[in-house]
């Protein structure tokens, strides 16, 4: 499939209320505040929020930053979920005018936060029975790929595929807060039968550690100079701590190993870019396998299974996380790389020449493991140590069909990436995978229950696309979304429904423009806003959120009508930065219903043209595409001095067979660019002729927005039902 991105931009609407009485002195009303502006709560309990100087009319909505930690009702009641800390704001809306008020701080401690801490010494920890002392082989014998042995059956839930939202990293996540318990850490030993003698381990364990549960682990490896000390000078303890505290994190266990597998493994005598020594870090996927897993499961209250999992590491132990996780798919559900050292492939650098662990083929998941697992890689984008391998490895992923993600930032071959690596790692991980039931917000839609297909209105209301005095509209609002796609950040706008609320969900509709616009098109001339709250207010549309982005996924994103096959190809490349950044961002920042009947996709013209590229090509997301007056380019042509070979053949613009019946399909064109012999009159031949059910059809307009709003207007009755 080809690339795309998209861009966000919002409006904010405000209005003023002024009030006076002839002759009569007027008292400014005192303002609406929250009374408490910090609450500690217990996992499991509920606490209203209280609110000064409420007025009468006034309707108060309350949104958490964090449902999972804090769930907060239309009346303000506080559910505490799970421990960690974030932040509900509450807005007043009086009239037509919305404002903020105030801001609650949330801190959640388990139910248990009083009771005393369960102990663990460095000496429990040390419990091993290590079986007899092995004399150890010089060089050790270094994998290419070794097969596991005794490797488990495949686990039945394992983490399935997460496209993240990549964020910058917290200013203070690697600072020790006062307000934040962190866990304990342990330096211990575990003996070795790979080296013969016993290694060292750092284990730093969740706040409130105890037997009685069961935790994920993440094994998270150094540098080719560092040893296990090395992320603890990097702020480790206090990063997971962090993170855990804010919800933004898992409670996990974290092992930090020494990589340098041989019988002389210490940071002291580390010989740089030597065979032997860079070898050793390959040679501990038997380490890592064969006594550091089985030494903490024996030891430590440890959740198995690959979904419980993950390895990360920083440069020559980024290469050792992603040997690790691909060689050990069956037990790793989760790898991160940061900026991985050379060696993955075959390569000639710093005086040393190796054959690399994988070829550019063999570098790839089992097929039962390709949409199972999470896999990052992230490096700097000025990192000279590391140069250009870890684009490299992302290549040959992407090449193989491999699903991860793959970004970078500003930065070098420094901590400051690293971090960012791991956070951005780290917010993914061990989260229980939501079932895509494709359901709707009351969870009865049947993902495959054929699509009826309601009657096209020819006549729309004259007032369709005007404000209504009597009706009520959602706010615009505008966003910006990092774009790992184009290396930079984008913007969109967002329509949220009237009285939007975290405590429904919502479908959601992706607009795109044409080939001289961007995000404001839609909303500087196609009035979505007022077709669709009009169409809601009447009862004829479900409610919805609209997200209009900007289809130019390039690094030069701005708003031009040039034909050109750059131009084109930047559109093209929009399913990439919709799939891999703007869904994701708008899944974590907004209240959607997920799945396919609940995702719909349309655009005008060249927007046109890549609903259809994006929905045909990922039918699994999108239940419902539209294209009005589709643009060149679906199949081959020649016009405005530029030649394409075509998305699609006419052969191959189908949908599935396991789609067909369950996805609504529709094109319209306007009489003046052509009608039925237009290119939308050839897709619709083309579907035809392939047994496709679709809606098409012709209407009064040339290619323009009269065509345009009547194809809105008529695919909002028809989705989301």
């Amino acid at each position: 499939m080809k690339k795309n991105i998209i861009r966000f931009t919002a409006c904010l609407l405000a209005a003023s209320i002024a009030v006076s009485s002839a002759g009569i002195p007027i008292t400014a009303a005192k303002k609406a505040t929250v009374k408490t502006k910090k609450v500690t709560i217990q996992v499991g309990k509920k606490k209203t929020i209280s609110i000064k100087n409420k007025k009468k009319k006034a309707v108060y909505t309350f949104k958490s930053k964090n449902a999972k930690i804090v769930k907060v009702s239309k009346k303000g009641v506080m559910t505490a979920r799970k421990k960690g800390k974030t932040k509900i704001s509450v807005k007043e809306k009086l009239g037509k005018k919305t404002k903020l008020i105030g801001t609650v701080t949330v801190t959640v401690k388990d139910a248990s936060a009083n009771q005393k801490k369960p102990q663990q010494t460095q000496a429990a920890a040390q419990t091993a029975n290590p079986p007899a002392v092995q004399t150890a082989a010089a060089t050790p014998a270094v994998p290419t790929a070794p097969a596991p042995t005794d490797s488990p059956e495949p686990t039945a839930a394992p983490p399935s595929p997460i496209y993240p939202v990549i964020k910058d990293t917290p200013e203070k996540l690697n600072r020790r807060l006062d307000d934040v318990q962190y866990g304990e850490q342990i330096t211990t030993t575990y003996y070795s039968n790979t080296t013969g003698k016993d290694r060292n381990a750092i284990i730093i364990l969740p706040p409130g550690y105890t037997d009685e549960k069961k935790y994920p682990v993440l094994y998270l490896f150094h540098g080719g100079m560092g040893d296990e000390n090395d992320w603890t000078g990097g702020g480790i303890r206090y990063m997971i701590g962090n993170m855990i505290a804010d919800g933004e994190a898992e409670e996990m266990i974290v092992v930090l190993p020494n990589c340098r597998c041989r019988e002389d493994d210490s940071a002291a005598n580390a010989d740089g870019f030597a065979a032997g020594h860079v070898q050793s870090f390959d040679n501990f996927l038997h380490d890592f396998r064969d006594n550091l897993m089985p030494f903490m499961e024996k030891n430590y209250s440890v959740a198995t299974g690959r979904e419980n999992t993950a390895v990360a590491g920083l440069s020559m132990g980024g290469r050792v996380s992603l040997n690790i996780g691909i060689t050990l798919a069956d037990r790793v559900g989760y790898t991160g790389a940061f900026s991985p050292a050379y060696g993955i492939f075959p390569y000639s650098a710093n005086g040393l020449t190796e054959e690399g662990l994988f070829t550019e083929e063999t570098f790839t998941l089992p097929e039962e493991y390709n949409n199972r697992t999470f896999l990052m890689i992230n490096t700097g984008n000025q990192d000279n140590m590391v140069k250009e391998e870890p684009n490299r490895y992302h290549q040959a992923l992407e090449k193989n069909g491999v699903h991860h993600t793959y970004f970078t930032l500003d930065g070098s071959h420094d901590w400051p990436v690293w971090r960012n690596g791991f956070y951005n790692f780290t917010r993914y991980l061990f989260h229980t995978p939501s079932q895509d039931t494709s359901s709707g917000s009351d969870g009865t839609t049947d993902p495959n229950a054929p699509i009826e297909l309601k009657e096209i209105v020819s006549d729309v209301p004259t007032t369709f696309d005007r404000s209504q005095n009597d009706v009520t509209y959602g706010e615009v609002e505008k966003i910006e979304y990092y774009s790992t796609t184009t290396g930079k950040k984008r913007k969109a706008n967002i329509i949220l429904p009237a009285d939007y609320t975290t405590e429904k969900r919502y479908p959601v509709l992706y607009l795109l423009h044409g080939i001289s616009g961007d995000e404001n098109e839609w909303l500087d001339q196609g009035r979505p806003k007022y077709i669709i709250g009009n169409l809601t207010a009447q009862g004829l549309a479900k409610e919805m959120i609209v997200v209009i982005p900007n289809c130019r996924a390039r690094a030069n994103d701005q708003a031009t009508g040039e034909f050109s096959l750059d131009h084109y190809a930047a559109f093209d490349n929009f399913i990439n930065d919709l799939r891999v950044n703007l869904m994701p961002y708008v899944k974590e920042n907004y209240s959607i219903a997920e799945g396919r009947k609940n995702t719909a996709i349309a655009g005008l013209s060249m927007g046109a043209r890549e609903s259809l590229n994006i929905g045909l090509h990922m039918p699994e997301t999108f239940g419902y595409i539209a294209a009005f007056s589709c643009g060149y380019g679906v199949f081959a042509y020649s016009a405005n001095g530029v030649s394409e070979p075509g998305l699609f053949t006419e052969e191959t613009f189908r949908l599935p067979d396991a789609y067909k019946d369950n996805t609504l399909l529709m094109l319209n064109n306007g009489i003046s660019e052509g009608g039925e012999n237009a290119i939308g009159g050839t897709c619709h031949k083309a579907l035809e002729k392939n047994g496709i059910p679709h809606i098409f059809y012709v209407t009064e307009g040339g290619h323009d927005f009269k065509v345009w709003k009547h194809g809105l207007y008529n695919f909002a009755l028809q989705i989301f039902h």
